[in-house]
């Protein structure tokens, strides 16, 4: 549990570093432009696009900076009403659900960037393709999905131990 659980944070680390990048260079890119506007009257070609692609790029590795770091905002109506095991019954089963709609997003990413691919589609002004970027989505859907599948196990097993349980439950707010 250890060992998934350096893995977990390693890739967290990994992940906000990432975003960090993009968000720095999607700030340089908007500064710039409307420096370039207001001085010059010429902003960056295509930077709207620029924009636009490089947006799902820093929320998607931030989601797994959130999720890796138990960072998610939780609705706790349900939980808060159950006691003792029913509520970690009821999150595990929920960290489950989440877990096949994390994997079939990073499915569905997939393919769609293979369609993107095999239809040449992309940007109108600079013609940027846009299957490298559900490759990405598709990747970071995929390490998203490891990180809540490895959640999922530790929830599961916070029904047979009470360490795991405590572990599982501090991260609750109600």
């Amino acid at each position: 549990m250890k060992a998934l659980d350096k893995f977990t944070i390693y890739s967290g680390k990994v992940c906000s570093y990432i975003s960090g990048f993009f968000l720095f260079v999607l700030l340089f890119m908007v500064a710039s432009d409307v420096f370039l506007r207001k001085m010059f009257n010429s902003p960056i070609n295509g930077g709207y696009e620029l924009v636009s692609l490089i947006m799902p790029m820093l929320v998607f590795f931030s989601i797994i900076y959130t999720q890796s770091t138990h960072s998610a905002v939780h609705v706790m109506v349900l939980l808060a009403r159950l006691r003792g095991k029913g509520r970690t019954i009821l999150w595990a089963f929920g960290m489950l659900f989440t877990t096949a709609m994390g994997g079939i997003f990073a499915y569905g990413s997939f393919v769609h960037g293979g369609l993107m691919r095999m239809v040449s589609t992309g940007t109108t002004i600079l013609r940027i393709p846009f299957w490298p970027f559900y490759y990405v989505g598709a990747f970071t859907f995929a390490l998203y999905t490891i990180v809540l599948a490895i959640h999922t196990i530790k929830s599961f097993a916070a029904l047979f131990s009470d360490s795991i349980a405590e572990e599982v439950t501090s991260h609750w707010v109600e």
